[in-house]
């Protein structure tokens, strides 16, 4: 899920608003590349922003092993949640516990390596990431 690894390094690295911001344009391109109600991957998406921007700064940000974690802990309660809203909605099945688990491991284990291209592109990309001084939650920055 490479969309949750952009999302992750964004809620990350970045200023909280361009966080929650990148959050919710990567989930609304979702709803449009998606045969799903509009808006359910831009709520996912903006949520999973918003919850990473709010708890950052008890994390080791550049660590890869935090980012590992991090992406592996979204990334099975997206698909948790997905497979219950498959499951409600259409009495269908998104595939077995494991694949959702094998899934959601392949994405944190590829966080580390995409989150390191994505730093070292950040000027190419318009990402400024945080200076190690600045506020890391204040809403303040854009």
């Amino acid at each position: 899920d490479l969309l949750l690894i952009v999302v992750v390094y964004f809620a990350l690295m970045a200023p909280p608003r361009r966080a929650i911001l990148v959050g919710w344009t990567v989930g609304f391109l979702a709803d449009l590349m998606s045969i799903e109600r509009m808006g359910l991957m831009s709520l996912t998406y903006t949520a999973t922003a918003l919850l990473l921007v709010s708890t950052r700064d008890s994390l080791f940000r550049r660590g890869p092993v935090a980012q590992f974690l991090v992406t592996l802990i979204l990334g099975l309660a997206i698909r948790a949640g997905w497979a219950v809203y498959v499951q409600v909605l259409y009495a269908a099945s998104t595939g077995s516990l494991r694949t959702v688990a094998l899934s959601a491991c392949f994405t944190a284990f590829v966080a580390p390596l995409a989150i390191a291209l994505l730093t070292s592109a950040a000027p190419l990309l318009g990402a400024s990431p945080l200076k190690s001084g600045a506020r890391r939650t204040s809403f303040t920055h854009v």
